[in-house]
């Protein structure tokens, strides 16, 4: 079934549609307000993001609030942690709508200050040393993320983000959360805080991740990665978990390795799709004033993947 049509064999548009693998990234054509760093133009924190955020810091509280030893030194600590990932989540939301926190003073300060790490677990090391250690495979992967997100700040301009290489994935408490998510911790609250506080961390640090690489794919069209889409000459449907607004401009660019070629179509959003709650949304691109050689041989790609698929059925 197609990504956007109930019905494929009556499609009477002007370009045939159809589901097919490709390389391709989508940006903003310009940002339609004044900003002070490059950004992609895409929404990274949608409604689902921020409904999965709210969960996760109210799951975290509810698990703070039944624990029986050192509490108050306990709740202090986590409550801090809460304090700078959010700081940390604020600044990616601004970076994301092309302001630079650096800017702000106040703010470049507290999240700068931030890079010696969680200081009020300190006295745990020497009175609960096992949950101090947890609490710092915590710090390892904020301080990574925190020094990634400074440096791209400091080093980007209104022209270019900075995004050398993409960010490694499997972090030490990534693994500890799988262990702390077998149901038999479901009654310890003091693991329930902790992995829930480390859910909301991988939330926020996830949600620069993609505004990160994003920009490094954007440089990089051979790590593009090869999805399914609905793909016309005159357009394109993708799930995206990012967001666009409807009439909202837009480069699409496509990436072909067998001829390492990239062609690009200037576009603009004509319908989304999906609740406001789900992860992914369905975006309908079309392409204006397209250029006709890239539009030829994009249609001679598309008709070369359904000669390919008609000889693999016949196969």
């Amino acid at each position: 079934m197609s990504l956007f049509t109930k019905n494929v064999r009556r499609n009477v548009r002007r370009f045939f549609r159809i589901d097919m693998p490709i390389r391709y990234f989508v940006t903003a054509c310009a940002p339609t307000f004044e900003c002070d760093i490059y950004t992609t133009g895409a929404k990274y924190h949608t409604p689902y993001v921020q409904n999965q955020l709210a969960e996760q810091k109210k799951r975290t509280l509810k698990s703070l609030a039944h624990i029986q030893d050192q509490k108050e030194v306990l709740t202090d600590i986590f409550v801090d942690i809460i304090r700078r990932v959010e700081l940390f989540g604020e600044c990616c939301e601004m970076i994301s709508r092309g302001h630079s926190p650096k800017f702000n003073k106040s703010l470049w300060q507290d999240l700068t200050s931030h890079q010696i790490g969680f200081n009020k677990i300190k006295p745990l090391k020497e009175s609960s040393p096992k949950t101090y250690q947890h609490l710092k495979t915590i710090e390892e992967k904020y301080l990574f993320f925190l020094n990634r997100l400074i440096d791209s700040i400091s080093k980007s301009t209104i022209d270019h983000f900075y995004a050398p290489d993409r960010l490694p994935e499997g972090f030490r408490i990534d693994e500890l959360s799988q262990i702390f998510s077998d149901k038999k911790y479901d009654n310890i609250p003091l693991v329930q805080s902790i992995l829930r506080c480390s859910e909301g961390i991988t939330t926020h640090t996830e949600i620069f991740r993609r505004i990160h690489d994003d920009h490094c794919l954007r440089q990089n069209p051979k790590n593009w990665p090869r999805q399914i889409a609905n793909v016309s000459a005159g357009g394109l449907g993708i799930f995206t978990d990012k967001s666009f607004d409807v009439h909202q401009r837009l480069h699409v660019h496509f990436y072909f390795p067998e001829v390492e070629k990239v062609i690009k179509f200037d576009g603009v959003v004509v319908h989304t799709q999906g609740d406001p709650l789900d992860r992914l949304e369905r975006i309908g691109i079309s392409f204006e004033f397209p250029d006709g050689k890239d539009q030829t041989f994009l249609q001679s790609e598309i008709q070369r993947y359904e000669i390919e698929e008609c000889l693999s059925f016949e196969l």
